[in-house]
């Protein structure tokens, strides 16, 4: 799903995607549809989602009194992203490992023996 159709489905999200490794998107795509379960604050928005240390990191403003539901959601989509491949989005033989000044989160298909 491209991030046109996503501001088109969550109009709280306000973020570019291309920091999002492809692996993830089905997993941020399903917290962005539990967060607009929530009634979330007219001022609430998600202003950036990316990889960070091997792990999946959503950032948010103004959640208010929701903070703890939002905490939640985001911290399901954060431990799921450490069990997916961040390149192709497979979840078998999955690991976090650290490359010259980088970390991954990569199957073994997909991180070749790094």
């Amino acid at each position: 799903m491209g991030i046109t159709e996503l501001r088109n489905r969550f109009p709280f999200l306000r973020v570019i995607f291309d920091e999002c490794p492809v692996g993830w998107e089905k997993i941020v795509e399903e917290a962005l549809t539990e967060l607009s379960k929530l009634e979330l604050p007219e001022d609430f928005k998600v202003v950036q989602i990316k990889e960070k240390f091997g792990g999946l990191r959503i950032y948010e403003e103004a959640a208010g009194d929701l903070r703890h539901e939002v905490w939640d959601i985001i911290v399901v989509a954060e431990q799921k992203a450490f069990k997916t491949c961040q390149d192709c989005g497979g979840t078998e033989n999955v690991t976090t490992k650290g490359r010259p000044n980088w970390i991954t989160t990569l199957c073994e298909v997909c991180g070749g023996d790094t």
